[in-house]
């Protein structure tokens, strides 16, 4: 007997399963891969401040655009001296900040994202901000697609009765 599908029934009456593809083998785990990659180059410096790297100093808050969504910025000075920014964006939530305010930050030096500062030590609830959520949610999403490779190509194939 056969199904629509072009799969054998297998004794007890389920149908029989394919064995993935070449594609599903290869193909899918090396995008995963590329997205990963891409991912971790454009959120890098995000990713290094949260794991404690930057450059320590102070930002000191100068004017605030809310042209799209408000941001602060101002300028930085590192902690030895040695480093002096002008017109660089704070990334964090600062609710209390008005002009001529300083604070303890970071700078994360970047390629792709240069004038950035981050507040001085990260936190848990920094993930709520809207300049962090987008990222962590590409992560848990790329996290998501490679476990569920994992679960319908591997381990249903080991699996599968033979």
């Amino acid at each position: 007997m056969t199904i629509p599908d072009g799969g054998a029934t297998q004794p007890g009456g389920r149908p029989g399963r394919r064995r993935p593809s070449m594609t599903a083998w290869f193909l899918t785990p090396v995008v995963i891969l590329v997205f990963a990659a891409v991912f971790a180059v454009f959120f890098s410096p995000v990713i290094g401040w949260a794991l404690g790297g930057g450059t320590p100093g102070i930002f000191v808050a100068r004017d605030v655009d809310c042209h799209h969504g408000c941001h602060w910025f101002g300028d930085f000075m590192s902690s030895d001296r040695r480093l002096a920014v002008r017109d660089v964006q704070y990334a964090g939530n600062a609710p209390g900040m008005k002009a001529g305010t300083v604070i303890g930050v970071k700078d994360i030096n970047s390629a792709l994202f240069r004038n950035i500062v981050f507040p001085r030590h990260a936190a848990l609830r920094d993930i709520l901000w809207i300049s962090i959520w987008p990222e962590a949610v590409l992560a848990l999403l790329l996290l998501l697609i490679f476990a569920r490779w994992i679960w319908t190509v591997p381990v249903r194939y080991w699996r599968e009765p033979r």
